[in-house]
């Protein structure tokens, strides 16, 4: 499963990659974990400024995740290139974030169970160079959407696109490559004009991490499956080719 000699200390990230244009205003997904360990990320929308999702960090607890980066192009010292909160939903904490790039995250509490579905959507909303991107969350336990908060960013009027959905191992600590981790990931769509649409198919990819127990596929017609660590095996689509729903 992963090259000879060499102690793999995570799973490996996978992702799956869906056609977006540049126009979009949003987009949508759900996740059903199927299968999870301390330290994953299961991303519903990563998207050209910023992610949105469900985690369960080191201590096991759960929480819903939603971050913008900073603008990173820009090296004009005079450019304020940091994120901006406009608005923060009801016990949600924003900080800001360093590491794989800069920008603010907002994390809530919130206990979401295996084989529970958990829909996403992020819009966004150009205010001249900056966007303002809203990460809402559907609330199983009030079934009602929850607006996470408003977070604005530096994009010079561009939107959403970009988008992807994911599984990531973050705890990297040598035990958890032996983890199995599952997810379902459906109905990813989105909305251009009036028209919301759906996306039927996704490429498949990963990071540089070389182990080879992976997997992406279908389940039925509706679900788009990702999987990575313990014995996985990667039986249904080959990295870099196309998972689609018929």
């Amino acid at each position: 499963m992963a090259n000879k000699g060499v102690e793999p200390r995570a799973a490996r990230s996978v992702h799956l990659r869906y056609k977006v244009p540049d126009s979009a205003t949003s987009a949508r997904n759900t996740i059903c974990v199927r299968r999870c360990q301390t330290g994953t990320y299961f991303c519903a929308i990563n998207f050209r400024c910023g992610y949105m999702g469900i985690q369960q960090l080191y201590d096991g607890k759960k929480v819903v995740i939603f971050s913008v980066w900073d603008n990173k192009t820009d090296d004009d010292p005079d450019v304020d290139r940091q994120a901006k909160a406009t608005y923060k939903g009801e016990g949600v904490d924003i900080q800001r974030f360093g590491g794989e790039g800069t920008g603010l995250r907002c994390l809530l509490p919130y206990n979401w169970e295996i084989d529970e579905d958990t829909p996403f959507r992020v819009d966004a909303e150009t205010d001249g160079k900056w966007t303002a991107y809203s990460g809402h969350y559907f609330d199983q336990r009030k079934n009602s959407w929850f607006h996470i908060a408003t977070l604005k960013t530096l994009t010079e009027g561009k939107l959403i696109c970009d988008c992807a959905a994911f599984v990531e191992d973050f705890r990297r600590d040598g035990k958890s490559f032996h983890e199995k981790r599952k997810a379902c990931f459906c109905d990813f769509q989105f909305l251009v004009g009036d028209r919301w649409t759906k996306c039927d198919e996704a490429r498949f990819t990963a990071d540089q991490n070389p182990v080879l127990n992976i997997n992406a596929g279908c389940e039925g017609n509706q679900f788009f499956v990702l999987e990575t660590g313990g014995d996985t095996c990667n039986c249904d689509t080959p990295l870099n080719g196309t998972v689609k729903i018929e």
